[in-house]
């Protein structure tokens, strides 16, 4: 098995027992802070699966990043962003950290250093105080991008050369835990997740390492890349390099290109204010009992309308008080529902404009790719009095418009039949309704059988020949998985 000299050298360190050259310079304390990439080894550069990342902080604290397998220990480490500390005396630099009951030191002698690049002399490692492998003299990289934060989000390839993993008719989503979802289209051409496990990627500063299994049971699989950002156009642009080495020594370049799909921090910030309604779902319409309604407003607060009736969930939460976080394009949304359960969103936004969004959740009862759309309407207030049916047109398990609804303040209302030449109230009970924006829930319990029963509409409602109109459609589907519309009209009359 090849050595890894980066490994050894590059794992954190603390001086044990071996002198430094002395270079008889002073580095200054602030000439080291920054983040530093290893580029080569005794003047020839390294395969990018060897990079080692170091960022040093001022406070003798910092972090480093490494994928590879570390012969030292017997293992295919994943250092992401590690925890060190460190000290710097003139020109030594010492490193130390710990990972379990394993203590990883340093003791490398600074040659010489400037804005962009430094150099170390052959320097020793140490795994709990024992010396075990000198680095050939290194020559560091100072990193000056960092894209932790522009990564998570979405992106689809668009080029690619050289040997790789796979190739770039593919999407990436990043989300900021260090996960990733890896997506192919499909035979009807859509994107769909992978079926891939563990998924996991490093990124520091422009160093991005990946790791993921083809299925539990799989071998690890890895694979290394530099990152650069670019504009191109309106479009943002990322490219992956990567230095490879096969296993006869033959040395070459792969490069992997893509745009983003995720619309940038700024615009989600600018347009996400307002009141959305959840639209479609992988690409088909939401039948309206699975609608919801989200209301965001500019101080990290969002209002959850949603009511389900089915065998795995029963909700119903009226403008439910949650805070929402944004990491880029990454979202959370999370509070306590009624009955102080925490409840919790986590998705990523694609495309968006002031009308339509796209998110990709990947928690809760729906995930997957999601369309909203922007509802500058709230009839809660305008739903509110009497109402008569006009007509009906659709399944008529679902009634007839022979029928007046009285809907009051409070959240309840009235269902009246028409019996012995007058209308009557139909003796039920637990009767409520919610209106949020254009989406209506109603629930009640049935007389008879006393079950729960639950009724949901998209409104409209309009002025007309010097009356009020309003129009209910509801996108159903039988059980045979057959999709039709219901619709009802009613006009609001004088108690």
């Amino acid at each position: 098995m090849k050595k890894s000299y980066l490994w050894l050298c590059a794992i954190v360190l603390v001086l044990v027992g071996c002198k430094p050259k002395d270079n008889g310079i002073n580095v200054p304390d602030d000439a080291i802070i920054g983040k530093w990439k290893l580029t080569m080894l005794d003047g020839k550069q390294i395969p990018t699966n060897q990079c080692i990342v170091y960022t040093f902080n001022n406070n003798g604290t910092g972090t480093q990043t490494m994928s590879d397998y570390m012969q030292a220990i017997g293992e295919r480490v994943w250092y992401v962003q590690q925890k060190l500390k460190y000290t710097l005396n003139k020109d030594a630099l010492h490193t130390q950290w710990s990972q379990s009951a394993v203590v990883l030191e340093w003791m490398a002698t600074i040659s010489a250093i400037n804005n962009e690049e430094m150099t170390t002399d052959r320097s020793r490692c140490f795994i709990n105080t024992q010396p075990q492998y000198d680095m050939p003299t290194a020559t560091w990289k100072r990193v000056k991008a960092d894209y932790e934060t522009e990564i998570v989000g979405m992106w689809e390839g668009t080029s690619s050369s050289g040997d790789t993993k796979g190739d770039y008719n593919h999407r990436w989503l990043f989300t900021p835990e260090g996960k990733y979802y890896y997506y192919s289209k499909n035979e009807e051409g859509r994107w769909v997740v992978s079926e891939n496990a563990l998924n996991e990627y490093a990124l520091d500063g422009d160093f991005l390492a990946f790791r993921w299994k083809m299925d539990e049971g799989a071998a690890e699989d890895r694979e290394w890349w530099d990152v650069t950002m670019t504009n191109q156009g309106l479009e943002r642009i990322m490219t992956w390099s990567a230095l490879r080495e096969d296993e006869s020594g033959n040395r070459f370049t792969s490069v992997m290109s893509m745009k983003r799909i995720s619309v940038p921090a700024q615009d989600i910030i600018n347009y996400l204010p307002g009141k959305w309604v959840a639209k479609t779902e992988e690409g088909q319409a939401i039948l309206t009992d699975r609608k919801s309604v989200h209301t965001f407003d500019t101080e990290g607060h969002v209002q959850y309308t949603v009511a389900t009736h089915s065998a795995d969930e029963t909700s119903w939460h009226n403008r439910l008080d949650l805070n929402y976080s944004l990491y880029g394009a990454y979202m959370v949304e999370k509070g306590y529902d009624l009955d102080g359960t925490l409840t919790q969103w986590r998705s990523v936004f694609g495309q968006m404009d002031n009308q339509s969004l796209t998110v990709y959740s990947f928690t809760g009862q729906r995930t997957g790719e999601l369309t909203l759309e922007k509802v500058n309407v709230d009839y809660a207030d305008d739903v509110i009095g009497l109402w008569e049916g006009v007509d009906m047109s659709g399944d008529e398990t679902y009634g007839d418009a022979n029928h007046h609804w009285k809907y009051n303040a409070d959240g309840t209302f009235v269902y009246y039949v028409y019996e012995d030449d007058m209308w009557k109230p139909k003796e039920e009970q637990g009767n409520h309704y919610m209106v949020d924006g254009n989406w209506m829930a109603t629930r009640w319990i049935d007389s008879d059988t006393k079950e729960t029963l639950y009724e949901w509409w998209d409104l409209e409602i309009e002025n007309k020949d010097g009356g009020d109109y309003m129009n209910w459609y509801g996108l159903r589907e039988d059980e045979n998985g057959k999709r039709f519309v219901n619709r009802m009209r009613l006009h609001r009359i004088s108690e």
